[in-house]
């Protein structure tokens, strides 16, 4: 059996397809080139349209496209993620009360900290210390494997009286602080699937 006719078939068993050697037409590694390129190129178009994308221990849920979140998906809570806030070029950028209203205003709301916490343990970070990156692999989410950080809506006052809310970081899984009213950072919403129905 020819080494094409062997990617063939392992490409169509990734594919999750019950398939025999006898039932793969092609004889001369040309023929099995060109039968290749096809299996290739179906597995690229069931990547892009995939419905359920599985992240570690998650198992994630492509939601209808056409809302104010953007690309969203459902995890393993029942809590849909949408997309950072963007111009469709550019990250928009806000400080952290903004980030609130812009979320309320889609009917959705900004995420706690901890729900980026069980985002990151559904994604390989460890349950004993889920702040570290550990086996943290960012993936499926729109705009999660970047260096910019999102705001979330935990806020902590300090002793002078400002306040101070947590940040996410999706590329390294990092969780900074910044002045809820000086700094800013980006707008990601969440929103619980039995609402998702009702969004816009």
């Amino acid at each position: 059996m020819s080494i094409q006719k062997i990617l063939v078939i392992f490409y169509m068993l990734t594919c999750g397809l019950n398939i025999y050697a006898q039932d793969i037409q092609c004889e001369t590694p040309e023929e099995c080139q060109k039968l290749l390129n096809k299996v290739q190129t179906r597995l690229s178009d069931i990547s892009k349209s995939a419905v359920y994308l599985r992240a570690n221990s998650a198992l994630y849920k492509r939601m209808r496209k056409g809302t104010a979140l953007g690309e969203a998906w459902r995890d393993s809570n029942y809590v849909v993620w949408g997309d950072v806030r963007n111009d469709g070029s550019n990250v928009i950028v806000t400080n952290q009360a903004q980030a609130e209203e812009y979320c309320i205003s889609l009917g959705a709301k900004l995420p706690s900290a901890e729900d980026f916490v069980r985002l990151k343990i559904g994604m390989g970070a460890s349950h004993q210390n889920p702040t570290i990156m550990g086996d943290y692999r960012p993936q499926i989410l729109p705009n999660l494997n970047v260096q910019f950080s999102v705001w979330t809506s935990t806020v902590k006052e300090l002793d002078n009286g400002e306040k101070e809310a947590i940040t996410f970081q999706g590329m390294m899984g990092r969780f900074d602080q910044r002045n809820v009213q000086y700094n800013q950072a980006g707008v990601r919403c969440i929103i619980s699937a039995r609402n998702f129905k009702n969004l816009k």
